[in-house]
């Protein structure tokens, strides 16, 4: 009876584990959603903000055959793309934006040497980044496409090979962190205030010439008491 009575209360927390491991494991599929993703290999849906100009480009790519290029005038001129639904940043816990960029060489002189993206509304208010090809990083804000620095500091350029960028908008904070293609932090900036917009429709390539953007996305995280 003993014994009975040992198996049962192990098959009962067998059956109780697994109902928890499923519990958890849905709660961190739930968590983190993603909302946007581009790796061009069809060029749909980008449009030419202000004097900028972008193109589907084969000169280079981190993923697959394309990326997107942007040549021509420098900040505030670019491009932008939609996103699938607003995103309302009181919803979430933070929502990240990373992706790959590369900046030929030859292109880091004295105009066009910043490579600029950003998350804005539809009168492009918004928060992003610049890599400065100067030595300089930096996190933005926009307000009607134009920047303002809100905190800058000094890293070491990358050229001629892909970095990744990692840009969190949290709840009234932002990050941004750079990484080198082997994965290895390079720069950072954190903990900076940016509280003056919360709704978000758009990504937008801002900045110089000429560099390419590859493999861009948009996620959002949210609580799990929040589901």
């Amino acid at each position: 009876m003993l014994l009975g009575m040992v198996e049962f209360q192990m098959n009962l927390y067998r059956l109780f584990e697994g109902i928890l491991s499923g519990y958890i494991t849905s709660g961190e599929q739930k968590e983190e959603e993603l909302v946007f993703y581009d790796d061009f290999e069809v060029f749909k849906g980008w449009n030419q903000y202000r004097e900028g100009k972008i193109e589907q480009s084969s000169n280079v790519a981190y993923k697959g055959t394309h990326s997107l290029k942007k040549y021509k005038f420098g900040d505030p001129n670019g491009g932008f793309k939609k996103l699938p639904k607003k995103i309302n940043r009181k919803e979430v816990e933070r929502i990240i934006f990373s992706g790959w960029i590369y900046r030929p060489s030859e292109q880091v002189g004295t105009e066009g040497y910043v490579d600029r993206l950003a998350i804005e509304d539809e009168n492009f208010n918004g928060y992003g980044f610049f890599a400065g090809h100067n030595g300089k990083l930096a996190i933005e804000k926009r307000a009607k496409g134009n920047p303002e620095t809100l905190k800058e500091v000094e890293w070491k350029p990358i050229e001629e090979e892909w970095y990744q960028f990692k840009f969190i908008i949290g709840n009234d904070k932002l990050d941004l962190y750079i990484y080198n293609k082997e994965g290895n932090e390079v720069g950072k900036t954190e903990g900076v205030v940016g509280d003056e917009y919360d709704l978000f429709d758009r990504v937008v390539v801002h900045g110089g010439y000429v560099y390419y953007v590859d493999c861009i996305e948009v996620k959002v995280v949210k609580s799990p008491l929040s589901q």
